[in-house]
């Protein structure tokens, strides 16, 4: 009970809590944020990648992998990348509607 399988090692470990190294990328509890598991980093924080942000939040980088947590966009609103968007559909820079999955045959 409590294992799950390392996302790097493939090996079942105990996924670590707040405070602990995460060599696997997996937490318990939080987010892996440079390596240690950590509170998701709230609206406007600094970020280096949408994981980092607590959900529904994104983060919006600025350069060099360094931008701050945004909250989503709205159908309708420029967008460079479907995770900006609420419905996290990006098409010809503009937010759009949830495309619904179609499995193929």
């Amino acid at each position: 009970e409590g294992l799950q399988c390392g996302f790097l090692s493939g090996v079942c470990v105990v996924e670590p809590t707040l405070g602990e190294p995460c060599p696997d990328l997996a937490c318990a509890e939080g987010t892996c944020i440079a390596g240690v598991c950590s509170s998701p980093v709230k609206r406007g924080g600094p970020c280096r990648g949408t994981p980092e942000c607590e959900y529904p939040l994104y983060c919006e980088i600025v350069s060099d992998f360094s931008g701050t947590c945004q909250p989503r966009k709205a159908m309708g609103v420029a967008c460079a990348d479907l995770d900006e968007c609420e419905s996290f559909t990006c098409i010809d820079g503009v937010c759009g509607p949830v495309e619904p999955w179609i499995c193929g045959a």
